[in-house]
């Protein structure tokens, strides 16, 4: 039946997805990817993203048939890392969290398989009342979160971005890790942009700050560890 693949990369800054989207021609008889860049976390907004990678499937109809959940189709570099004795404490604590983060990588790329070959008649299709019943619950808090982030967004562009945009969205963008403190997607943002030197690519390690309350390693072990931090994907 085939496959179309379209990526949604969710950074303020386009420049900063750029060599990820660069670092990933499809392979001959693949399907090419279309690459998207949501620069105001819409994504998160309107279809419930809440860290990366997530990977939503879409019907030739437009119907949702498996909701967002964490997925990746290839066994992580870190899972298979050795810790030196020499490491520093809390770059080997970062790399334990790590490697306790679920991985179903070659599960999860059998049933996108499977759906691409059967479509409506794969087992891991869903109904729309099974999408609504393992999607995340989207609360009250959770819908201001979504409002507080995006008023820093506009802060933050409003005065140019840099330290001064930093600095007028801070308040309200640590409002929205506050109100929900499970979506990644927000937290990972805000802190990259702090951690992050100038002309530098991307922060993934987002540690311990002065602009913000909280870091990845810290949040992630107080939100439950690394089976916590993923929304696994159901019969998968």
């Amino acid at each position: 039946m085939g496959l179309d693949i379209v990526s949604i990369s969710l950074d303020i800054d386009p420049a900063k997805a750029r060599p990820f989207i660069d670092a990933a021609p499809a392979s001959d008889g693949a399907p090419s990817i279309r690459a998207l860049i949501d620069t105001g976390h819409a994504t998160t907004a309107a279809l419930g993203f809440t860290n990366v990678p997530m990977v939503l499937w879409v019907d030739e109809t437009g119907t949702i048939v498996r909701p967002p959940e964490s997925a990746s189709i290839e066994r992580s570099a870190l899972a298979d890392m050795e810790i030196g004795d020499e490491w520093p404490e809390r770059l080997a604590n970062q790399l334990r969290v790590a490697q306790s983060i679920p991985s179903n990588a070659e599960a999860y790329r059998a049933a996108v398989l499977d759906w691409a070959e059967h479509g409506a008649a794969s087992r891991f299709v869903m109904s729309p009342a099974e999408v609504l019943d393992a999607a995340q619950p989207r609360d009250h808090d959770a819908a201001e979160a979504v409002a507080a982030f995006e008023l820093g967004q506009a802060l933050y562009r409003r005065a140019g971005g840099g330290s001064d945009g930093l600095a007028a969205a801070q308040p309200w963008w640590q409002r929205a890790h506050d109100l929900d403190a499970d979506n990644w997607t927000y937290k990972r943002q805000a802190w990259t942009l702090v951690t992050t030197p100038e002309g530098q690519p991307s922060d993934l390690m987002q540690g311990p700050n002065d602009v913000f309350t909280g870091n990845w390693l810290d949040d992630v072990v107080a939100n439950g560890g690394g089976e916590a931090y993923v929304v696994a994907p159901k019969g998968i």
